[in-house]
């Protein structure tokens, strides 16, 4: 094509498209003149192969009204103690290698100079409180926008790019708001609490879909404890 004329744009002969949250492409493809096809895997399909826990448990207040955030949050964190209690019995008694669970906090977005609407102080002083010891430097970090460090609680909390956090298993708590829901791999993420208000299907969606995916790529046979996801979403 000569310098300057326009660029004609050819249709692309094939498009494949693969989602776990199809509905926006699908939306997309209703409106372009082209025939289209469904392949459908079910989840169970997948669960079946080992990769999809079995159950995910979500709990959140019947009583909106009454809704006390930091219990949740100190249900989290037992949680998170039991898997991590577990997973090392599990992982030793078969000779693999420990898990590390990953509890992961998502907090409230906040403007101007405040981080967070959240209290990350007293959200990281619960955590701390159930585990009954402070946390190191390294184990606490967070997924935020703004890159660098921040004191939480009095603790100095690395910045981590969600790609990282898989590999790094010195990395016990994650903060984050909206980093994780798409594009992010960590199966030892294995509990989260919520502070955030969300009710879009597709982002929840998303957001879950972070949280179930199995550790050891295979379901655990011995512990049925070990198959389930627990998820603290008062906001959802």
């Amino acid at each position: 094509m000569e310098d300057g004329g326009e660029h004609e744009m050819h249709p692309m002969p094939v498009v494949l498209g693969m989602s776990a949250t199809a509905n926006r492409f699908n939306t997309l493809i209703k409106n372009i003149d082209a025939s289209y096809q469904h392949c459908i895997v079910t989840a169970d399909d997948v669960r079946s192969s080992g990769l999809l826990k079995d159950r995910i448990v979500i709990t959140y207040p019947e009583d909106t009204e009454k809704n006390n955030e930091m219990v949740l949050l100190e249900a989290a964190t037992d949680e998170w103690l039991k898997k991590c209690s577990r997973w090392y019995q599990y992982t030793y008694e078969q000779h693999y290698a420990n898990v590390d669970p990953v509890l992961v906090i998502q907090v409230q977005a906040g403007s101007g100079s405040v981080v967070s609407r959240t209290n990350l102080d007293d959200a990281l002083a619960k955590v701390e409180e159930k585990c009954g010891s402070k946390f190191k430097a390294g184990e606490v970090v967070h997924c935020f926008g703004d890159s660098g460090s921040i004191e939480i609680n009095g603790l100095s909390v690395p910045h981590v790019n969600a790609s990282d956090i898989a590999g790094n298993h010195k990395i016990k708590v994650v903060f984050f708001k909206e980093s994780l829901s798409t594009g992010w791999d960590c199966p030892r993420a294995e509990t989260m609490m919520s502070f955030a208000v969300r009710n879009d299907p597709t982002y929840i969606a998303q957001l879950l879909g972070r949280m179930v995916r199995t550790p050891l790529q295979m379901r655990v046979q011995r512990d049925e404890f070990l198959n389930d996801v627990k998820l603290y979403l008062p906001h959802f």
